[in-house]
Formats: C-alpha cells, sequence, structure tokens
C-alpha cells in the first residue's frame, strides 16, 4: 500500500533484529469485553506469517487499534435512569460514592455491547537513512504507534521528531512570494495561509503565483502549509511541523495492474514499500536542504527510562504546563512544543505520572490529565 502521509523520526539504536523482538513482544489482541481499547501489531500484510516484513534494508510494520464506541451522554444517560432508579427505592438520591460505582458498573455493562472502531497504522523503518516513517498524519495516531512500540525493547533507542535548522513556514512564505521554489522542486496548487490572529485562508486548485495570493503575503499572512512536487516523483502537502500530506507519486499507476494479478501479495506489498521508503528518503534530503540543514538536537540528560535524574531536568516545569494546557497527556505534544528527543519528553510525562498530574497508562497505552489548567 502506497503512503498517504509520513511523520519522520530519525532513530539511532535500532537494528533489524532488536525492532523484530521488540513487535514480536506487541501482538495484537482483541479488547476483552471490560476494556475501552486494544493496540498491538500485526502483519504488514494480511495472511503472512510473523508481525515484521523486510524489504532491502526497509522494515514494514503495523499496528492495528481497536477502540469501543461509547459516548459519554449515553453512560451519563443509563447512569442517571439507574440513579433515580435507586433513589425511589430508597428514598434519598444515591450519594458521590454510589454514583461513581453505577457510572463504573454502567460503563463495563456498556463496553461489553459497544461497537468497535479499527484502525491500522502502518510504518517503516529505513535503516539506510536511519529513518522511521509512520503513514499518519494525527498526532494522536502517530503517538500511539511510537508509545506501543518503544516500551518493547531491551534498551531504549534514540527516537527524535525531525527538524530543520530553518522555520519552515518562513521558507514557505519565501517561496510563495518570489514564485520560486528551491531546486528539484515545483510549486503546487494547495496552500494554507495564517495570521497571528488565528485566521486560516485555504487554497485549493488556486496558482500561487496568482497576484491576490501574493497579496494575501505581502499583508501579513503567512504559509503554513505548502504543496510542491519533489523531482517530478513525489507531490505532497509538506506542513509547518514537516509532516507530508496527501503523498501522490508520480507516474504510479495505484490502481492494481491486471498483468500482475499473479504476482504475490508479499511481492506486491515488498515493492510498494521500497517505493516508498525511496521516494521520502530522497524527498527528506531535499527539503533538509531547503530549509538549511537539519537541526542537531541538543544533549539529552543521561537518565534511564524509569526516571532516575528527571527531577533535575530543567524542562520538567514547561512541559507539564504544556500538558496541562492542552489537556493531552501526549509525548509527542511534549517533543513537539520542547523540540527534544522522544526519550526525554517520554520521562518528563512519566515524571508527571508520579507527581500525580496524569495518570498511569490504561491497558491502551493511554493516561488522562489529572490536573485542570
Amino acid at each position: 500500500m502506497l503512503a498517504r502521509n509520513a511523520t519522520i523520526l530519525t532513530f539511532a539504536g535500532i537494528t533489524p533484529d532488536t525492532i523484530d523482538a521488540a513487535v514480536a513482544r506487541r501482538p495484537f489482541i482483541p479488547c476483552g469485553a471490560s476494556e475501552a481499547s486494544s493496540r498491538g501489531f500485526i502483519p504488514p500484510v494480511a495472511g503472512m506469517e510473523g508481525l515484521i516484513r523486510f524489504a532491502d534494508n526497509v522494515a514494514a510494520i503495523a499496528m492495528r487499534e481497536d477502540d469501543k464506541i461509547l459516548p459519554a451522554c449515553v453512560v451519563q444517560a443509563e447512569a442517571k435512569r439507574r440513579a433515580e432508579e435507586i433513589e425511589e427505592q430508597q428514598g434519598y438520591k444515591p450519594g458521590r460514592k454510589q454514583m461513581r460505582e453505577i457510572k463504573e458498573l454502567v460503563t463495563e455493562e456498556l463496553l461489553a455491547k459497544a461497537f468497535i472502531r479499527t484502525t491500522v497504522v502502518r510504518a517503516w523503518l529505513d535503516f539506510s537513512a536511519g529513518l522511521m516513517v509512520i503513514d499518519a498524519a494525527s498526532e494522536t495516531k502517530v503517538d500511539n504507534l511510537i508509545g506501543t512500540l518503544i516500551r518493547n525493547f531491551d534498551e531504549m533507542p534514540k527516537l527524535r521528531r525531525w527538524r530543520t535548522k530553518g522555520v519552515p513556514a518562513s521558507h514557505f512564505t519565501a517561496w510563495v512570494q518570489s514564485g520560486e521554489a528551491p531546486d528539484f522542486f515545483t510549486i503546487d496548487d494547495r496552500a494554507l495561509l495564517t495570521n497571528p490572529e488565528g485566521g486560516k485562508i485555504r487554497l485549493t486548485n488556486q496558482s500561487m503565483v496568482d497576484d491576490e495570493v501574493r497579496r494575501l503575503v505581502e499583508h501579513g499572512r503567512t504559509c503554513s502549509e505548502l504543496a510542491v512536487t519533489h523531482a517530478d516523483k513525489l507531490s505532497f502537502v509538506l506542513t509547518q511541523s514537516l509532516v507530508l500530506k496527501r503523498i501522490a507519486h508520480i507516474g504510479v499507476n495505484e490502481e492494481r495492474d491486471p498483468a500482475q494479478a499473479d504476482m504475490m501479495e508479499e511481492e506486491r506489498h515488498d515493492a510498494e514499500i521500497i517505493l516508498n521508503a525511496g521516494a521520502v528518503r530522497e524527498a527528506f534530503a531535499a527539503i533538509n536542504e531547503a530549509l538549511g540543514g537539519i537541526q542537531e538536537h541538543e544533549e539529552e540528560p543521561a537518565a534511564s527510562i524509569s526516571g532516575v535524574g528527571d527531577e533535575d531536568d530543567p524542562l520538567y516545569e514547561q512541559a507539564r504546563q504544556i500538558v496541562i494546557d492542552n489537556d493531552r497527556a501526549s509525548i509527542s505534544l511534549v517533543q513537539r512544543h520542547l523540540r527534544i528527543g522522544y526519550n526525554r519528553a517520554a520521562r518528563l510525562v512519566e515524571q508527571m505520572e508520579r507527581f500525580g498530574v496524569v495518570s498511569p497508562m490504561d491497558s491502551s497505552g493511554s493516561r488522562k490529565v489529572l490536573m485542570a489548567a
């Protein structure tokens, strides 16, 4: 399957053997009757044995996530109905403790009957370039896959979100203003323009050299997303977070060729993953060059994943405030805002758990923010 999106991380300390072992430790297991969700790895090609597929120094993986659909309003309505029945029987309203027990019982009963929404997130590790590429633009999906994978290594590898020395939005804006893209790129017909007040103008099927577009930029609009084509091979929308969205391979027919009907599914998958990896690898290098080079991350404090030494991390208070303000206990959120490595962000979130800022992980690997802004 050809990728539609690409969230890119650089990695060190991962080998074909260690990724194989890590994925094998977390196979997908369906939700139990009282579980709200479940995550784990599945074969990247249906019907194949094993949970990882290697092709030309690239490892393909796939994570399945099942979430039971149980709206809070449904639980609330049923709990209210039962509370009213109890009030009639005992002559007074249930107290807080009893209401909590009612809600827990209702939730458990309804979870057993709830519909399940299934999502599959695919990724590959390009060992020749040291890149992990996740076919997702959603921070939640990215965070879930990394969180599910990273805990299963014997030794914690280094995973870092891709950053460039230049500010992407500033470069996009300059390209639109001048009407010229860097070498090997062409500007396409899609963009997102924003202003400091949060206003957005989404342009589609619009020439970026149009005078009206330039006037918008000259009057203070910033280009936060820009559609480009690289080397007449790969078109995509590049965001200010350096996520590639709406990927399309130029000249590649994505419909199944009848002449290749006899090709084994594994062979077809290998060809597609090699095409994905090669095109993204080349685009990654070209974008780095266009945006001033890759941003080297600062050295992180020497601390184990258990958190020894975290209390001295000078970024803890900032990380804590980010999580509380956004009401999300997301490692990727902390990583993106503080521009630090995944390992350090994970340790900061674990420290928040010890101090009661966020909850322990549930069976699906998610946490809740326990402190209000």
